[in-house]
């Protein structure tokens, strides 16, 4: 697992994320309120943002999800030439 953080105008969000098969996946989102109380993003109730920021982070690791992609393909590479 690794985090992330986004600032955005009127708030700045954190989570973590993971590569499977290629593909990011963000496990949590949080954000503070006004009151410094940590909110959890959810990904059904606040579908909007939750996207918004899946993009942001998207394009921010775009580099780290690249260099995944071309590991997942070597290693398909190398075990067809192992047959």
């Amino acid at each position: 697992m690794k985090q992330f953080e986004i600032s955005l105008p009127k708030a700045v969000y954190f989570g973590d994320y993971r590569f499977d098969n290629g593909k990011l996946f963000i496990d949590e989102v949080h954000t503070f309120d006004e009151d410094e109380q940590r909110i959890e993003i959810d990904s059904l109730n606040d579908a909007e943002i939750f996207q918004r920021i899946y993009s942001l982070v998207e394009k921010d690791k775009c580099d780290e999800i690249a260099e995944e992609r071309e590991q997942i393909l070597a290693e398909r590479k190398s075990r067809l030439t192992d047959f």
